[in-house]
């Protein structure tokens, strides 16, 4: 829980995680159910949101600046090669 608190981007994933870390075990889901929850989560994002960078909370604006320009042009490689935003394992 402490990297949702602690960093900017994980937002649409704190439902799912409050879930598993449920202070009572019987009440957390199994893994096939957050396997499910999360795909669920991430056919509802879109692309942009995906392939967005996740910000540390105290992060200032010139490192915002860089650590931005550097993921976006290793982001433009990946949607150039049309690399998938999240891998998806293969059956």
């Amino acid at each position: 829980m402490t990297i949702i608190k602690s960093k900017k981007g994980f937002e649409f994933l704190k439902a799912l995680v409050d879930d598993m870390v449920n202070d009572d075990p019987c009440k957390r889901p199994t893994m096939e159910v957050v396997v499910e929850r999360f795909e669920s989560i991430r056919q509802q994002l879109r692309t942009w949101k995906l392939r967005s960078r996740v910000i540390s909370q105290d992060e200032g604006p010139f490192e915002n600046l860089y650590h931005g320009v550097t993921h976006w042009s290793r982001q433009i490689g990946f949607i150039v090669k049309r690399a998938p935003a999240v891998p998806r394992l293969q059956d």
